[in-house]
């Protein structure tokens, strides 16, 4: 095995297929064809590969220790997604090609969800909904095969089921984490009750009564948009990003995409296309709150990625704990929950009643993300067959509204990234308390804070996030911060 040419034709192969990812979901291009990449870099994936890297790996010692752990764990999960890349892809072409008809309109499937949740009428809200779920029925005999397809692969690899496999290749111990949220369950469970009624109550409506689409509506807060224009979601990043000291304007190395096309998707997302010099983070601003959180969610993935340092190799550049990329992520997302950010930079000058909607919104997802952890644990140990009503009753049980069964497989990331997402929360909060400890409540508009981040961003993601935790002072994930932070803002 020439190892330096497995190194260059990975880095390659990583690159071509955030390509083609970028091109379908920006919305250039309806087909997506991952498949013919992971033809051309066959040669990567092989069993002969993979046990040499396991056996170098364990003769290995320090940092190349380390790079071959990691390229080890992200070839195999790439075997993986090589056994299902036809799949992979006629999903991706479903859903930009797929559309929706509703009381004589037509709409693109992914343009839909948009629709849905900014329309007022409960009952029109309810047709949207419902003929999405239609598309998503059909989705679903893809995944099926998709998921039965990892499943067996899995087991080839020498693992019991696909659990086991990504609990070793990502070394993410499920155990403890479920353990920290079942803590978090449990501790929160009166506060998100309360919550959650006090929001749906204007809307006519109990948290047992409301559907999966009313709580999409509730949380696209349009009471809140005067304050949240599409048109100032741009310019609101730059001068938060500038309060850090990053230019956007003359970060060459970070593109924006902004451009709205009819099949491009509704959320904001971000591709390293090369790591550092090609980062594009695509958004397509539909107005309301979520637009700015999420741009600033996915400017901490470009700021990250456009911040590593060039000369690390390519495995800290691209690979490792994606826990981490999130958790910085998360950093600047939650600026947003900055009384003296909101005044400053959207215009709010009493921002007593959008903390409390925000925090609310907040609790809603990390209980969300524990019961898909418990459900895709279930899921990935016991099979697929009749999943569906086990998926609504984890989520019911956590969420406590009526929780659609045919998102059993839609609502499924490879690779249990929602323990990924779960870990970057609690990192996210302790970071953040750190920041505030060092440089105090408005950390974000200083230059000082800005140095902290661009320091820890250059690392790439060599380090877990228990790692770089213990250089910021603490013994490793602790929830507390989090949950403090929660009781201090939601039990008044």
């Amino acid at each position: 095995m020439d190892l330096r040419k497995v190194r260059r034709d990975a880095e390659s192969f990583v690159r071509a297929v955030s390509q083609e990812v970028y091109e379908n979901y920006a919305g250039l291009k309806e087909e997506m064809d991952t498949a013919a990449i992971y033809r051309q870099y066959a040669h990567l994936f092989s069993m002969e590969l993979l046990e040499e890297l396991r056996v170098r790996r364990r003769d290995a010692s320090g940092d190349e220790a380390r790079r071959l752990r990691l390229l080890q764990s992200a070839l195999t999960d790439e075997r993986l997604q090589d056994a299902v890349k036809e799949l992979s892809d006629r999903r991706a072409t479903e859903e930009a090609k797929r559309e929706v008809r509703v009381n004589g309109e037509t709409m693109p499937y992914r343009l839909a969800a948009v629709k849905q949740q900014n329309e007022d009428d409960r009952t029109r809200r309810r047709r949207i909904f419902d003929a999405r779920l239609g598309v998503i029925a059909d989705l679903n005999g893809i995944l099926t095969d998709r998921w039965n397809r990892l499943h067996k692969l899995a087991m080839e690899l020498g693992y019991d089921h696909y659990a086991h496999l990504f609990g070793d290749i990502k070394g993410i111990d499920f155990a403890h984490l479920q353990t920290i949220l079942t803590r978090f369950l449990e501790r929160t469970e009166s506060l998100y009750r309360d919550g959650m009624e006090a929001m749906l109550k204007p809307l006519g409506l109990t948290l047992e009564a409301a559907e999966a689409h009313d709580i999409n509506y509730l949380f696209r807060g349009k009471a809140f948009d005067a304050n949240f224009r599409k048109e100032d979601a741009v310019p609101v990043l730059k001068r938060t990003l500038k309060g850090l000291g990053f230019d956007l304007d003359r970060q060459k190395n970070i593109r924006l995409d902004t451009e709205e096309r009819p099949r491009k998707s509704a959320r904001a997302f971000c591709v390293a296309l090369q790591v550092p010099d090609d980062v594009v983070l695509v958004t397509m601003p539909h107005g309301g709150h979520d637009d700015f959180s999420t741009i600033l969610h996915e400017a901490g993935h470009a700021e990250h990625f456009g911040n590593v340092k060039r000369t690390l190799p390519f495995e800290f550049r691209y690979l490792g704990d994606n826990s981490v990329t999130e958790g910085w992520a998360f950093v600047l997302e939650y600026i947003t929950l900055d009384p003296e950010w909101l005044r400053r930079h959207v215009g709010m000058e009493e921002a007593a009643a959008f903390l409390d909607f925000t925090y609310t919104y907040k609790l809603f997802f990390l209980r969300r993300y524990a019961a898909k952890l418990n459900y895709e644990l279930i899921l990935n140990t016991r099979g697929v067959d009749a999943m569906d009503t086990t998926y609504a009753h984890e989520l019911r049980k956590a969420l406590k509204y009526q929780v659609p069964p045919q998102y059993y497989l839609v609502d499924v990331d490879d690779g249990f990234y929602a323990a990924q997402y779960l870990r970057a929360w609690i990192f996210d909060a302790q970071v953040r308390a750190a920041l505030r400890e060092e440089f105090g409540d408005a950390w974000w508009a200083t230059k000082g804070a800005g140095a902290f981040l661009k320091r820890h961003w250059s690392t790439g993601q060599k380090f877990s996030v228990e790692e770089l935790l213990e250089g910021i002072g603490y013994a490793g994930l602790d929830i507390d911060p989090f949950l403090e932070e929660l009781e201090t803002h939601l039990s008044r």
